[in-house]
């Protein structure tokens, strides 16, 4: 199940990056943070099952070997690229939107 969860991740975030790449990378800020969530999901997969099926010292050779794969691909900039794009999509209007269709009237105007 866990094999499963994992692959199923994978597939979910490559075709994010499909997609943001077929749009000409107008969402690669929201694939960015994406991919970081998805890694550290399929990083805590991974390590659940190792740790269900695997004993001893090939237990800590296999959860180093998963963090030496998964920390070359996390960014660093996490907090960041969160913020950027939190004021990308006020900017342009979609918090607006949203909170109206959530039906929040109150205070809107505050909003950038």
């Amino acid at each position: 199940m866990k094999w499963s969860d994992s692959l199923i991740e994978y597939y979910a975030l490559e075709s994010s990056c499909l997609r943001n790449e077929k749009s000409g990378g107008a969402y690669s800020a929201l694939v960015q943070l994406l991919e970081f969530e998805s890694l550290l999901r399929i990083e805590s997969i991974w390590k659940q099952l190792v740790s269900e099926v695997v004993e001893g010292d090939e237990r800590k050779n296999w959860l180093v070997r998963i963090n030496k794969v998964i920390v070359r691909y996390l960014p660093t900039i996490q907090l960041e690229q969160k913020r950027n794009l939190a004021d990308q999509l006020i900017h342009e209007g979609f918090y607006k939107k949203a909170l109206q269709r959530m039906g929040v009237t109150q205070n809107i105007e505050e909003v950038r």
